[in-house]
């Protein structure tokens, strides 16, 4: 059910730019994290983390967030499962 993740500009585009997960798989929300400081709207990355149901096992992916449909720019594969609907923040010191 939740095995997309997708990018919306409502000012440019008239299509949702979409990444398909395998059936097996589901996504969290993803979250963005700016290029720079000074970037213009949309310019960074989109973080998700995906369940893969094959494994049992949880993956961060990150994306361009200009170009979901190509797929996750990175791939970190984590040792354990992370429960759906898990949050956190990264707050700096």
């Amino acid at each position: 059910m939740f095995n997309r993740v997708v990018h919306v500009d409502h000012a440019h585009m008239l299509e949702a730019d979409v990444y398909a997960l395998p059936e097996e798989d589901a996504s969290s929300e993803a979250v963005f994290v700016p290029r720079a400081p000074d970037a213009v709207e949309g310019d960074g990355w989109l973080l998700a983390v995906a369940y893969r149901g094959m494994r049992n096992k949880s993956d961060l992916l990150v994306f361009d967030a200009r170009d979901v449909a190509s797929g996750p720019l990175a791939v970190a594969s984590l040792p354990v499962r992370v429960p759906n609907g898990f949050h956190g923040n990264w707050i700096s010191a």
